[in-house]
């Protein structure tokens, strides 16, 4: 026989408070984003691709009397699309990389419980295969293009959630 009962406990419930995005500043941008040569990939890109990769709902939405709730910040602090060029015969090349952090904190309190950060730089196989090919020494560059800088922020997206996940446990 029970003498008490336990309350079955409700999980929170996550929602997405804020999505900001901040691209590369310095030498690097002003190289890399040479509008002559390369098609322009602004902020709103990447906001739009994480915004369709994390569907959940918006803090917004949320009703106050939920006081277990969980709410989502995710901020990519920098991201670079990355350069191979040729000035003067003399190769001036680095390898694309997005830096992303995600904070989770309880959305009533606004208190942290998680801060996790990801550095993912574009793998070393595609970026040899892509600046070996003869295009790029006709075009005198290569960078990223959309969808290959959509592929990025995915890949760096993933690995970001799955640690958030496996550090709230």
């Amino acid at each position: 026989m029970q003498f008490w009962r336990r309350k079955p406990k409700r999980s929170p419930s996550l929602y997405l408070a804020n999505v900001d995005v901040t691209s590369a500043s310095g030498l690097k941008k002003l190289v890399s984003d040479s509008p002559q040569l390369f098609d322009p990939v602004d902020d709103k890109l990447v906001e739009r691709v994480l915004l369709d990769l994390v569907a959940l709902p918006s803090l917004a939405t949320r009703s106050p009397s939920d006081g277990t709730d969980l709410a989502l910040d995710i901020t990519v602090a920098d991201y670079d699309r990355g350069a191979f060029l040729l000035y003067d015969a003399v190769p001036v090349a680095w390898r694309p990389e997005i830096v992303m952090t995600a904070r989770v904190y309880s959305a009533q309190a606004n208190e942290t419980l998680v801060v996790c950060a990801v550095k993912q730089k574009y793998p070393w196989n595609s970026w040899f295969r892509k600046i070996a090919n003869w295009r790029t020494y006709v075009n005198a560059g290569w960078r990223l293009n959309a969808d290959e800088m959509e592929y990025l922020t995915r890949l760096t997206c993933v690995r970001l959630l799955a640690k958030v996940r496996n550090k709230l446990g």
